[in-house]
């Protein structure tokens, strides 16, 4: 372990390093021992690094893991300041070849880790079994969607601060695809702000496979043509005005982790949008029902299926449909909802039908696990839990969690 001057600054580097250089969560007794510091200084220090969000604590277990902030402002040559009050610069230095395994363990220790709270916290449940993590790739120049803001009166087009309404303005955005970027760039040097009518805007973009690039603006008056992308030996067609995910390197991946190997009569793909599991599960089903209320997004997904004739595609709200449904077993369900998840009454409904298997992509594990408790009551059992990362230099991680009702299944 080196020896800084600083002694203050020494036990907060000596702890990240040592978090750093592992990819286990560690406990206050290891981390002491770890850095030769005695409990109580020890504690100290980590106190000071999980206020500033720079070290995780995992409440259950009492365990300390690196966060997501240590890892993207501690990257190698990286100063960073403000990790303690009296130190006003603190030098992180973390060998460049082990980035790797201090990669994967921020995203076990502040997303994967962070998730499992959440089951703990709000799903009631001790999981212990392995979370696969699955990486990115690549870490930049992955993204093939965005939304870009803009500010009539400051003349700004970038993204909005975390937590905020305050629009920073975006000369250049490395996460995206190149084709992206400059058109993100083009788009600030052409704009023509004397005749930008309204204070706020926002213009949505999409790239496909061979790069063209698809713009939608009602500020600007930009309708955005149709794109396509390869995935799955399918393609699909959209727009920038309908969702589709945003990882070019990851959506074949995304779509074998949801689906596997499962196959049978019946599946329901709820909230479709352009059918980027529903081609697929046509592939293993007789039948897919796919389920979306976006007019637009439907619209894409019945051009992408207009080959199959074993696809149902409704334009319909997803609640509605589940507590109409009268058709039968359904052995493979599989919900892809927004953000904010899927209404209590749906899950509830869902639950009813008993589908043999469900498959729940989602990137918020707070609303994953609300919603895995009221499976778990019903009796379902999880078969696997993985995560996908999905959105490199953010915290965000895709969660895939697969439940299987035992009694349907005998």
């Amino acid at each position: 372990m080196p020896v800084y001057q600083n002694r203050s600054v020494g036990r907060v580097l000596s702890i990240l390093e040592l978090l750093g250089n592992t990819s286990k969560a560690l406990t206050l007794t290891e981390i002491a021992r770890g850095v030769s510091l005695d409990a109580s200084t020890a504690y100290r220090a980590l106190r000071a690094l999980c206020e500033r969000g720079f070290v995780y604590r995992i409440e259950p277990t009492r365990r300390y893991v690196l966060s997501y902030n240590a890892f993207r402002l501690g990257s190698p040559d990286r100063v960073v300041q403000g990790i303690n009050n009296r130190a006003r610069m603190i030098m992180v230095r973390l060998a460049k070849e082990v980035n790797e395994t201090i990669r994967l363990a921020v995203l076990e220790g502040a997303n994967v880790l962070g998730g499992l709270d959440c089951l703990h916290r709000i799903g009631k449940l001790d999981y212990d079994k392995e979370i696969p993590i699955i990486p990115s790739p690549a870490e930049f120049g992955y993204r093939l969607r965005a939304q870009w803001h803009i500010d009539g009166r400051a003349q700004k087009i970038g993204y909005y601060r975390q937590n905020s309404r305050d629009l920073i303005a975006i000369d250049h955005c490395p996460i995206l695809q190149p084709e992206l970027d400059t058109t993100l760039q083009r788009l600030r040097a052409e704009v023509d702000w004397t005749s930008f009518w309204p204070d706020k805007g926002a213009v949505d973009a999409a790239c496909g496979t061979d790069g063209s690039v698809s713009l939608d603006s009602k500020e600007l008056g930009l309708k955005g043509k149709e794109v396509s992308i390869i995935a799955a030996s399918e393609k699909f067609t959209f727009a920038a005005d309908v969702f589709f995910q945003g990882n070019k390197f990851l959506i074949d991946t995304l779509i074998d982790t949801a689906i596997g190997t499962a196959r049978g009569q019946l599946a329901l793909d709820l909230y479709c949008g352009v059918g980027l599991f529903t081609l697929p599960l046509a592939r293993r089903f007789e039948r897919v029902v796919a389920v979306e209320e976006y007019g637009l997004a439907v619209d894409h997904a019945r051009k992408n299926a207009a080959a199959f004739n074993n696809i149902e595609i409704l334009e319909k709200q997803v609640g509605r449909y589940l507590a109409e449904y009268r058709k039968g077993q359904i052995d493979f369900a599989l919900l892809d909802p927004p953000r904010s998840g899927t209404e209590k009454k749906t899950v509830l409904d869902l639950i009813r039908l008993r589908p043999r298997t469900v498959s729940y992509v989602s990137c918020d594990p707070s609303v994953l696990a609300r919603d895995l408790r009221r499976f778990l009551d019903a009796g379902y059992q999880i078969d696997s839990i993985t995560a996908i990362d999905l959105f490199p230099q953010t915290h965000h991680v895709e969660t895939i969690l697969r439940l299987v009702d035992p009694i349907a299944r005998n």
